[in-house]
């Protein structure tokens, strides 16, 4: 009977743990919404920054990108605005474009804000929801007379990022200072930005020249008073950035030559060239690559070029050379020589060829038993080139090689797919026709756009079909997707923000802020990875199998 009260007890033991595992799991993930704005908003500024989203689950170390949207509304007075906004690889928090609001009438207001859907499970929707009561203040009648300086730490900086700060003599009101850098020529050299702070800026030129002179130019364009100056709203600063001085000799080296396990190649293969190539100060911009032999003859089926119009920069290329078939075996198997030329520069470097790639030969110089019926025996096809990882939502090019007999018209398309589904459009949206001629070869370069998928691994598939022909040929690669993480260092106004009303929806109605919390709006699709269903399930399952294996211990005695 002891035995049978206290195995009891264990299990009651067991589910109270479970519970309170569960219940802390539980309320440390999920996402939480809160109002940020301060408790007092000025007339006349925009604010672009209403609530911080935190995901309650985050781990140091860990990225997640976690998509969201917000419904949110602002009342008051004659004024209601109603929104929504979304956001996209929410990892840790945030608080830039989280909605907008623009006062144009003193007094107060009630801002709302409610996460409707998300793409992880958020259980806890306590959180989901936030409220604040705020005053708005018009300061814009108040006399002022605000001035604008910029001031740096030296005059001339050596090869370092240019340091700067827009100082205003008052700032007991809220701003908007536009700033700019220009060259002396009046060229924009750094793009004109709102910001609604005096922190330390910074500027980083590129040049081609050792020294060069920048002006950083800044405008207040919005201070909530009544400035009764505004002619030293304006300011500009000149500094020197001196460099070092570009070389101006150009460089051109052969990297490596990819050949086969035994540094050889055969005739009629593609010879694929890695080169690093520096242009000086030249001003011709055309590179030759071609194979030749010890006399100068061209062993390769035409001359790859190669254009490079930036002075002063650092280039690193792979090029396929096409080497010419040796179906008469007048050429000899040795040493040649690949050629690249340019910059007033040539460079060579010696490979090998041994062998030739008889099964594009004309039936006729094959020996009765290389003879073959196949089609496919007339043309090869190869992918040269194929990114590692491709962008979410960003297109990206792949290259295949395709060398014919005979001349060949064939269509060739590519796309991106996992299981059942394609991620890059429809699966022949980039169909291509193609026409080979006898005993030549031709790049094309497919272009595919992955649309809205998962970070993972993938497959890209090229097909390729020959006219007349029913069955398809494909090559199928493995290919990794990523998401396109953007950080900024500094939230900063735009020009357009400053100057947009978004307000949508005005009415002179007396509503109840908490009215968007009955607007029944369904949440998307709850995603949970199957990794973190089985950490979560593990500790319990752990948890139950040491308990049943106590109790079952303490049977037997």
């Amino acid at each position: 009977m002891k035995k049978i009260i206290f195995a009891v007890w264990l299990i009651f033991v067991f589910n109270f743990l479970l519970f309170s595992a569960a219940t802390e799991t539980d309320s440390y993930e999920g996402l939480r919404i809160k109002v940020i704005l301060d408790d007092t908003l000025f007339l006349g500024k925009t604010y672009t920054s209403l609530f911080r989203i935190d995901n309650l689950g985050h781990v140091s170390g860990i990225t997640e990108y976690i998509n969201l949207s917000v419904l949110y509304n602002i009342s008051g007075h004659n004024f209601f605005k109603q929104d929504v906004f979304e956001l996209t690889n929410l990892n840790s928090y945030k608080t830039a474009g989280t909605g907008g609001f623009k006062p144009d009438k003193a007094g107060n207001y009630t801002i709302c804000g409610k996460i409707i859907s998300s793409t992880i499970n958020d259980l806890n929707k306590e959180d989901d929801i936030s409220c604040k009561n705020i005053s708005v203040i018009n300061t814009l009648g108040i006399p002022c007379n605000v001035s604008l300086n910029i001031g740096t730490w030296k005059n001339i900086y050596f090869d370092e990022s240019s340091v700067f700060y827009l100082n205003l003599n008052n700032e007991s009101f809220p701003f908007v200072i536009e700033y700019w850098v220009e060259d002396l020529f009046g060229n924009t050299v750094k793009k004109a930005i709102n910001t609604t702070n005096t922190n330390k800026k910074s500027f980083s030129p590129r040049f081609d020249e050792p020294d060069k002179a920048f002006l950083i130019k800044a405008n207040l364009i919005f201070v909530a008073c009544n400035d009764s100056n505004k002619k030293d709203n304006y300011a500009e600063r000149l500094f020197v950035v001196k460099g070092e001085e570009p070389e101006k000799e150009s460089r051109i080296e052969i990297v490596e030559l990819y050949l086969n396990k035994d540094n050889e190649i055969e005739f009629g293969k593609s010879l694929k060239a890695k080169l690093s190539i520096y242009k000086g100060d030249s001003t011709k911009n055309v590179i030759k690559i071609w194979a030749e032999n010890k006399k100068g003859t061209k062993i390769s089926t035409e001359t790859s070029k190669l254009t490079i119009t930036k002075k002063f920069s650092e280039n690193l290329v792979t090029i396929p050379i096409q080497l010419k078939l040796n179906c008469d075996s007048k050429l000899d198997e040795g040493r040649y020589y690949l050629v690249v030329e340019g910059l007033n520069i040539k460079e060579k470097k010696e490979f090998l060829i041994k062998g030739n790639s008889d099964f594009l030969c004309p039936e006729e110089t094959k020996s009765s038993n290389e003879i073959t019926s196949e089609a496919n025996s007339k043309f090869s096809y190869e992918i040269i080139s194929i990114p590692l990882t491709a962008e979410n939502n960003k297109e990206f090019i792949t290259k295949v090689l395709i060398t014919a007999k005979d001349e060949t018209k064939l269509k060739i398309w590519s796309y991106v797919y996992r299981g059942s589904k394609c991620y890059s459009g429809e699966r022949e949206d980039n169909v291509q026709e193609i026409l080979i001629q006898a005993n030549g070869n031709k790049t094309v370069e497919l272009k595919n756009k992955i649309i809205d998928a998962e970070p993972g691994d993938y497959k890209l598939k090229v097909k390729l079909l020959l006219e007349g022909q029913k069955t398809e040929k494909e090559i199928t690669e493995e290919i990794e997707v990523i998401e396109s993480i953007k950080t900024k260092e500094e939230k900063e106004l735009s020009k357009s923000e400053l100057n947009e009303i978004i307000e949508k929806t005005r009415a002179e109605c007396s509503c109840d802020p908490l009215s968007l919390i009955g607007n029944e709006i369904q949440s998307g699709t709850v995603y949970i990875s199957t990794s973190k269903k089985a950490s979560s399930l593990a500790k319990y399952i752990f948890l139950g199998l040491s308990v049943l294996l106590n109790v079952l211990l303490i049977w037997r005695k």
